[in-house]
């Protein structure tokens, strides 16, 4: 996914700053090296953020899964 030719307005990055601020991305040209990490990065999270969501579905469809399971004590 490549930046919008003559992009005017701030884009927001998918990281925050060391300070943990939002990151903008100001530019004019849409097929820039940085345009093209930022894209790759975006489409990965809303792959990920799509699955989590298709496993969310299918547990809050099934009952039995919502259940929690007790947990086996390890040997010492």
């Amino acid at each position: 996914m490549d930046c919008p030719k003559g992009v005017t307005m701030p884009r927001l990055l998918p990281w925050p700053t060391l300070e943990g601020k939002p990151r903008y991305l100001l530019t004019d040209d849409g097929n820039s090296r940085l345009c093209g990490l930022v894209g790759g990065l975006e489409a990965a999270q809303l792959a990920v953020g799509t699955n989590a969501l298709g496993l969310a579905r299918r547990v809050l469809a099934d009952p039995s899964r919502r259940t929690p399971r007790s947990a086996t004590p390890a040997s010492a």
